[in-house]
């Protein structure tokens, strides 16, 4: 969605926790492959060998303004719900990385409800051009 502002040392910060926070429940369902695919592609940035062993606090300080720390969520929060499945381990993971990065429970349940709606959107979309109008 908004991955084209961050910087390029951001967009690899995010696809390396991306990674991390798909796998973080043990399953990656074909449509978090799609999503994230799709997300690798618009950063234009390859992942790093071994991104699924970076310490992804320490890549907490990338995210360097408010603007990127919340695209980097409202894009994790994408990942979490496209497949309609939001998993403990994939909450647990926001939770303990939005309070370091100094967002409230209450700000990251503002920002699921947002991507809840613009997955709904574009599910609508897609629905225009399956039946023809």
């Amino acid at each position: 969605m908004f991955l084209f502002d961050l910087t390029d040392s951001q967009k690899e910060a995010f696809l390396i926790v991306g990674i991390q926070f798909i796998h973080c429940d043990g399953k990656v369902t074909i449509e978090e492959k799609k999503l994230f695919e799709i997300m690798r592609r618009e950063v234009s940035v390859e992942i790093p060998p071994g991104a699924r062993e970076f310490n992804r606090m320490e890549l907490i300080e990338t995210f360097d303004t408010a603007e990127s720390r919340i695209i980097l969520l409202l894009e994790l929060l994408h990942l979490g719900y496209i497949d309609g499945e939001f998993s403990q381990p994939e909450h647990d993971f926001l939770l303990e990385f939005s309070d370091k990065l100094g967002f409230t429970e209450d700000q990251l349940t503002t920002y699921a409800h947002w991507v809840l709606g613009n997955i709904a959107w574009q599910r609508e979309a897609v629905k225009f051009w399956q039946n023809g109008s």
